[in-house]
């Protein structure tokens, strides 16, 4: 037999022994824990009552303050920072949030019949009403040339 292989076959034997001395005592604490009477089997219980006990009060304050709000707040994920997103395919111009274009039609240059003027197609109502005699101050013209 040569050395590496006695040193080899030593060390399955001395691993084997610590096998067999684990399950030794192993065996040798379930017999204490067996007997209800022993020392070792009442520290284990009040040990595990203790325990449950911590971990019950625990488990409540947490759930109260939860409930109640009192918990602080988790820390916020981490997360990548925000892109702007892809515009949609096929859509010219700003879209609303539901993918809608907005037509451009408040860009678009709409000539006034009676004066002539070129107004924004937004602006055109505004200035029509004006143009043709109604809007806001038409009704004060009206009574100060009828009391004037």
């Amino acid at each position: 037999m040569s050395k590496s292989n006695k040193g080899a076959q030593l060390r399955v034997t001395s691993e084997a022994e610590a096998a067999e001395q684990r399950a030794s005592k192993a065996r040798w604490l379930s017999r204490l824990f067996e007997d209800p009477a022993s020392v070792a089997s009442q520290t284990a219980a009040a040990y595990a009552e203790l325990l449950d006990e911590a971990l019950l009060d625990v488990a409540v304050e947490a759930h109260r303050e939860a409930k109640l709000g009192l918990a602080p707040d988790p820390p916020p994920p981490p997360h990548a920072p925000p892109r702007p997103l892809d515009p949609l395919p096929g859509a010219k111009g700003p879209t609303d949030v539901f993918g809608q274009a907005h037509p451009p039609s408040a860009m678009e240059q709409i000539t006034c019949m009676k004066c002539g003027r070129k107004v924004a197609a937004g602006r055109f109502a505004p200035h029509l009403e004006k143009c043709l005699g109604g809007g806001r101050q038409s009704s004060r013209h009206a009574t100060r040339r009828g009391a004037g």
